[in-house]
Protein backbone atom coordinates (compact mmCIF):
# COMPACT_ATOMS: atom_id res chain seq x y z
CA UNK A 1 0.00 0.00 0.00
CA UNK A 2 3.10 2.53 0.88
CA UNK A 3 5.23 1.99 -2.44
CA UNK A 4 1.43 2.53 -4.46
CA UNK A 5 1.01 5.78 -2.31
CA UNK A 6 4.48 7.00 -3.25
CA UNK A 7 3.98 5.61 -7.02
CA UNK A 8 0.61 7.65 -6.87
CA UNK A 9 2.57 11.00 -5.40
CA UNK A 10 5.58 10.95 -8.03
CA UNK A 11 3.04 10.23 -10.62
CA UNK A 12 0.68 13.18 -9.48
CA UNK A 13 4.00 15.80 -9.38
CA UNK A 14 5.68 14.49 -13.22
CA UNK A 15 1.39 15.06 -14.68
CA UNK A 16 1.80 18.69 -12.32
CA UNK A 17 4.95 19.93 -14.37
CA UNK A 18 3.97 18.19 -17.62
CA UNK A 19 0.63 20.67 -17.90
CA UNK A 20 2.79 23.58 -16.99
CA UNK A 21 5.31 22.76 -19.78
CA UNK A 22 2.65 22.68 -22.03
CA UNK A 23 0.80 25.64 -20.90
CA UNK A 24 4.22 28.04 -21.03
CA UNK A 25 4.84 26.80 -24.85
CA UNK A 26 1.04 27.34 -26.14
CA UNK A 27 1.29 30.96 -24.20
CA UNK A 28 4.49 31.00 -26.86
CA UNK A 29 2.63 29.91 -29.80
CA UNK A 30 -0.41 32.33 -29.12
CA UNK A 31 1.28 36.13 -28.81
CA UNK A 32 1.11 37.74 -32.17
CA UNK A 33 3.57 38.98 -34.18
CA UNK A 34 5.11 42.13 -33.99
CA UNK A 35 4.61 44.05 -37.07
CA UNK A 36 6.27 47.74 -37.83
CA UNK A 37 3.61 50.22 -39.41
CA UNK A 38 4.88 51.52 -42.84
CA UNK A 39 6.13 51.15 -46.29
CA UNK A 40 6.87 47.43 -47.33
CA UNK A 41 8.13 47.25 -51.16
CA UNK A 42 8.58 43.50 -53.26
CA UNK A 43 12.06 42.59 -53.43
CA UNK A 44 13.07 40.89 -57.11
CA UNK A 45 9.76 42.88 -58.75
CA UNK A 46 10.14 42.90 -62.86
CA UNK A 47 7.68 45.31 -62.28
CA UNK A 48 8.60 49.05 -62.97
CA UNK A 49 7.25 50.09 -59.76
CA UNK A 50 7.34 46.91 -57.38
CA UNK A 51 4.25 45.58 -55.67
CA UNK A 52 3.67 47.21 -51.60
CA UNK A 53 1.55 47.43 -48.68
CA UNK A 54 1.63 49.88 -46.47
CA UNK A 55 0.56 49.14 -42.96
CA UNK A 56 -0.79 52.45 -41.70
CA UNK A 57 -1.99 53.18 -37.98
CA UNK A 58 -5.74 52.65 -36.56
CA UNK A 59 -5.11 48.90 -38.50
CA UNK A 60 -5.66 50.27 -41.93
CA UNK A 61 -3.55 49.19 -45.35
CA UNK A 62 -3.26 50.03 -49.11
CA UNK A 63 -1.63 47.60 -51.28
CA UNK A 64 -0.74 47.63 -55.20
CA UNK A 65 0.52 44.48 -57.05
CA UNK A 66 0.61 45.87 -60.40
CA UNK A 67 1.03 49.42 -62.32
CA UNK A 68 -1.67 48.40 -64.28
CA UNK A 69 -4.26 47.20 -62.00
CA UNK A 70 -7.85 49.07 -61.75
CA UNK A 71 -8.53 48.20 -58.33
CA UNK A 72 -6.50 49.48 -54.90
CA UNK A 73 -7.06 47.46 -52.39
CA UNK A 74 -7.70 49.07 -49.40
CA UNK A 75 -9.13 47.93 -45.77
CA UNK A 76 -7.91 46.86 -42.37
CA UNK A 77 -5.64 44.26 -41.52
CA UNK A 78 -5.21 42.14 -38.45
CA UNK A 79 -2.35 40.61 -36.85
CA UNK A 80 -3.43 36.47 -36.36
CA UNK A 81 -0.10 34.61 -34.43
CA UNK A 82 2.74 35.35 -36.78
CA UNK A 83 0.17 36.51 -40.44
CA UNK A 84 -0.71 39.67 -40.62
CA UNK A 85 -4.81 39.36 -42.92
CA UNK A 86 -5.53 42.38 -44.85
CA UNK A 87 -9.06 42.68 -45.53
CA UNK A 88 -10.49 44.78 -48.23
CA UNK A 89 -13.06 47.41 -47.21
CA UNK A 90 -15.78 45.83 -49.18
CA UNK A 91 -15.01 42.48 -47.23
CA UNK A 92 -14.30 40.48 -50.77
CA UNK A 93 -10.44 40.03 -50.95
CA UNK A 94 -8.40 39.08 -48.43
CA UNK A 95 -4.43 39.19 -48.50
CA UNK A 96 -2.10 37.13 -45.81
CA UNK A 97 1.63 37.32 -45.40
CA UNK A 98 3.51 35.95 -42.55
CA UNK A 99 5.32 38.33 -40.49
CA UNK A 100 9.73 37.80 -40.48
CA UNK A 101 10.98 40.32 -38.94
CA UNK A 102 11.01 43.58 -40.90
CA UNK A 103 10.06 41.91 -44.11
CA UNK A 104 6.22 40.28 -44.91
CA UNK A 105 5.78 36.74 -46.87
CA UNK A 106 2.72 36.56 -49.31
CA UNK A 107 1.01 33.47 -48.36
CA UNK A 108 -0.98 32.31 -51.92
CA UNK A 109 -2.78 29.70 -50.82
CA UNK A 110 -4.13 32.04 -48.03
CA UNK A 111 -5.03 34.79 -50.10
CA UNK A 112 -7.01 36.33 -52.76
CA UNK A 113 -5.84 35.78 -56.08
CA UNK A 114 -3.28 38.55 -57.32
CA UNK A 115 -3.87 38.06 -61.36
CA UNK A 116 -3.57 40.22 -63.86
CA UNK A 117 -4.53 38.86 -66.58
CA UNK A 118 -2.03 36.10 -67.43
CA UNK A 119 0.30 37.69 -65.14
CA UNK A 120 1.02 36.89 -61.39
CA UNK A 121 3.13 39.57 -59.98
CA UNK A 122 3.30 38.32 -56.83
CA UNK A 123 4.17 34.52 -56.41
CA UNK A 124 3.92 32.76 -53.63
CA UNK A 125 6.47 33.73 -51.27
CA UNK A 126 7.21 37.12 -52.48
CA UNK A 127 9.05 38.81 -49.89
CA UNK A 128 7.99 42.73 -48.71
CA UNK A 129 10.60 44.59 -47.66
CA UNK A 130 10.19 47.64 -44.88
CA UNK A 131 10.95 50.30 -46.87
CA UNK A 132 9.66 53.50 -44.87
CA UNK A 133 8.45 53.07 -41.45
CA UNK A 134 5.62 55.12 -40.73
Amino acid sequence: MRKQSILLAVLTVFLLFAGCTQQQTEDVQQQPAQVQLGKYEMESSEEPLPPYVILEEGQKFQMMYSAMMSYLPLGTYEVKGSDVVLTTEDGERRYTFRVDGDTLVFQKDKSSSVKLGKEEPVPDGAVFRLKQES
